[in-house]
């Protein structure tokens, strides 16, 4: 079994608990100063891909009643019975109380019984048994069969990690520039994506005369290769794909006045282990992006650097479909330059998703390299959007010119 940080953001999770459809997890927030429960979206493989607030009882704890977000039970029909502050809470699936069952004692934990016709409790002096009126187990639900096949991910979106460790052979590059357009997934991929990108990426490339030179070996960063490029774009890069010494390499090539050009899901994954790629390339984490039913949503894009290389070719009010991305933060520090905003009014994100000033293309300075990044580009035909591809071509424009001026 693999584990997976899927939120660091609770300081006392606790209870937890799946819909009857296992699309949403529960979890509960044990803390007085945020009494919360959660609930995350999870897709056909249990991979999450939203979150949001589902109920929030600082109401109740600021009114004196005894207990916190603890332990919870699902009905069949989706209520959720979540012990909190003054017993049991009922919910609907949508986060709205319908009502409370007052026990004037803090409960721990709840179950059904009686093939689903009472609700067990437990205090740390009592276990109280409270007769319901209508079943919360259905008779397709008890007992449960078991799943006749495991949840498994779809190998073609999901191909097994491997890092690398010989490096390619590179080829001899005689033009005035040199860019790497790197696409290995340890993560989620999507192959037609990422032939789409690279083949757009290239003819950029071949369009100013550069050589450029794809790879999914991770094993070409270091010193010696990577000081043949200019320039880098991580084509919707994910997972873990950098060994010690390669990410040494990386790290000391881009400061030393790289220029790199980040594109979509290179900052699309829910967790790093690598901070410095977090903190200081990126500047934010990403946590979710618009999902099933609409995934993929027409909104306008505000660019608020008109003037910038890399997005002057850009309508100041460009309107266009994509799967959206949110973060944690809006990145500051190391000059970043925010180039272009979401406008959220002009689309339907999820609460959680909701950042207020929303930033989806920024740039950064780190040493003397240079850093582009666009959360854009999830469908494969997004690498034939004029616009798109301009402003792909303008900020590999703007990157390879750190190695001669710096980045200001």
């Amino acid at each position: 079994g693999t584990v997976h940080l899927i939120d660091d953001t609770l300081s006392f999770p606790n209870g937890i608990a799946l819909s009857p459809d296992e699309r949403t997890l529960y979890v509960s927030n044990s803390d007085p100063n945020r009494p919360i429960w959660m609930a995350y979206a999870l897709d056909v493989a249990g991979r999450v891909i939203d979150r949001r607030v589902f109920s929030d009882a600082s109401d109740l704890v600021a009114e004196g009643r005894p207990g916190l977000p603890d332990g919870m039970a699902v009905a069949a029909d989706g209520r959720l019975f979540a012990t909190g502050p003054g017993g049991v809470i009922v919910f609907n699936a949508d986060g709205k109380r319908l009502g409370r069952i007052e026990t004037g004692s803090a409960i721990s934990n709840c179950a059904f019984g009686d093939n689903g016709r009472s609700l067990y409790m437990s205090s740390h002096t009592f276990v109280a048994r409270v007769p319901l009126a209508k079943t919360a187990i259905s008779s397709a639900a008890q007992p449960r069969k078991p799943a006749s096949t495991p949840s498994v991910r779809d190998p073609d979106f999901w191909p097994t990690p491997m890092m690398d460790s010989e490096p390619p052979e590179l080829p001899e590059f005689i033009r005035e520039r040199a860019v790497l357009v790197f696409s290995k997934t340890n993560g989620f991929r999507d192959s037609e994506q990422n032939k789409a990108a690279n083949a757009a990426l290239i003819a950029i490339a071949d369009a100013k005369n550069w050589d450029a030179y794809a790879s999914e070996n991770a094993a070409v960063f270091n010193p010696e290769a990577l000081a043949q490029f200019d320039a880098i774009v991580l084509s919707s890069t994910s997972g873990n794909i950098f060994t010690s010494a390669q990410r040494e390499a990386f790290r000391q090539w881009l400061e030393q006045g790289g220029g790199l050009v980040a594109l979509h899901g290179a900052g699309g994954d829910h967790h790093y282990d690598w901070d410095w790629y977090v903190d200081v390339v990126l500047g934010a984490q990403f946590i979710a992006h618009t999902s099933t039913p609409e995934q993929f949503q027409l909104a306008t894009v505000l660019i608020d650097a008109i003037e910038h290389p890399a997005t002057r070719s850009l309508p100041s009010h460009w309107r266009r479909e994509d799967e959206w991305y949110a973060f944690d933060r809006v990145p500051s520090g190391y000059a970043t330059r925010i180039l272009a905003r979401l406008d959220e009014s002009s689309y339907r994100p999820a609460p959680a998703q909701r950042m207020g000033d929303h930033p989806v293309i920024w740039t950064r300075c780190i040493g003397r390299g240079r850093v582009f990044y666009s959360a854009l580009g999830h469908k494969p035909e997004t690498y034939s959007e004029p616009l798109h591809v301009q402003m792909i071509d303008d900020a590999l424009g703007w990157a390879v010119k750190a190695r001669r001026d710096g980045c200001d």
